[in-house]
């Protein structure tokens, strides 16, 4: 990535079924606290391991639970804008069942109940799968020149159809997803951004790379072409899960390049700290990668995408400031 189109990650949050921002859910998500629980579907004995959002405070569900989830998002992520930008663009992706006209009016309710100056000028919602709108989010940073990322997403509400497929995790079978729900988000900003502002990023987007067919070994593919443009990998971190594809997948990559990764055995997945978020997994992932207290600034996040594309990215986190020493 060229100095001029150089992209840079401000903040990152999450809110998932171990907590309500990413600090919190780390810190449950790596202790012994049960948060999981188990459901059955009708007509099969199979007991499946769940991991609900219990911390919200209504019932809502479907597109209702979706905006409260991104509402709790929006809200800490917007406080954090830098200096004085008052408002930026969202670029949200949300499960279908959240239309256009329905974000245009949680926007309008969060505007009548703001308490603070900071706060998101329009929303722009996406349906298209979490690798391909990251994508989208990283090419139109030029014009934007500063903008939240968004992704809300609930495999949880979708366990009928995960079962058809053979993807849950339950007391039979192992080899399967923890449904959850959540989502995370990012504030990104440009070169021309940052300079101007004069403002420490969080990190540096060093690169993206995606394949977004199907097939045997994709993430290997994605893992070579990576690796010829990015020079360090740095501390490793994935949103795969017990799915056999999935570790085999990764096996298979980190088998054919294990010469370039440092300890891909000990790679931290974010499935096993809060469960499968679906399409909402790429940025929590990041989030994770970003925030994850570790004295190794280089990052690298291989993604599993639920469509069945396979991404990795790289960033560097900024070094430690004199003054704070963190």
């Amino acid at each position: 990535m060229s100095a001029s189109s150089a992209k840079y990650l401000l903040c990152a949050e999450a809110v998932t079924a171990a907590g309500f921002n990413l600090d919190v859910s780390v810190a449950v998500g790596e202790s012994d606290l049960d948060m999981y629980d188990t459901a059955t579907l009708a007509d099969q004995e199979a007991r499946i391991t769940v991991a609900p959002v219990t911390y919200l405070e209504s019932d809502a569900v479907g597109a209702e639970r979706a905006l409260a989830l991104l509402t709790l998002l929006v809200e800490q992520l917007t406080a954090r804008l830098p200096g004085t930008v008052s408002s930026v663009p969202l670029y949200v992706r949300m499960p279908e069942v959240v239309t256009q006209r329905l974000l245009d009016e949680w926007l309008q309710t969060m505007h009548a109940q703001e308490s603070s100056h900071k706060t998101i000028s329009r929303v722009k919602l996406s349906h298209d799968a979490a690798h391909a709108h990251f994508t989208q989010v990283l090419n139109v940073l030029a014009e934007e020149e500063i903008l939240l990322a968004v992704s809300i997403d609930a495999p949880i509400a979708d366990l009928e159809a995960l079962a058809a497929d053979n993807q849950l995790q339950t007391n039979q079978h192992p080899w399967g997803v923890i449904a959850s729900e959540g989502g995370a988000g990012v504030i990104m900003a440009s070169r021309s951004f940052v300079e101007a502002m004069k403002i420490e990023p969080l990190a540096t987007f060093d690169g993206w790379s995606c394949e977004p067919d199907e097939g045997r070994h994709l993430m290997s593919r994605v893992l070579r072409r990576h690796s010829r443009s990015v020079d360090q990998l740095g501390l490793l971190f994935s949103d795969m899960t017990n799915l056999r594809t999935h570790q085999e997948d990764y096996g298979f990559a980190v088998g054919a390049k294990g010469e370039a990764l440092l300890n891909p055995e000990q790679v931290i997945q974010s499935h096993s700290l809060w469960g499968y978020l679906g399409h909402a997994s790429l940025y929590a992932t990041l989030a994770l990668a970003a925030r994850y207290p570790n004295v190794l600034r280089n990052r690298s996040a291989f993604l599993f995408g639920a469509d069945h594309s396979r991404a990795m990215l790289t960033l560097t986190l900024a070094a430690p400031s004199a003054e704070t020493g963190a």
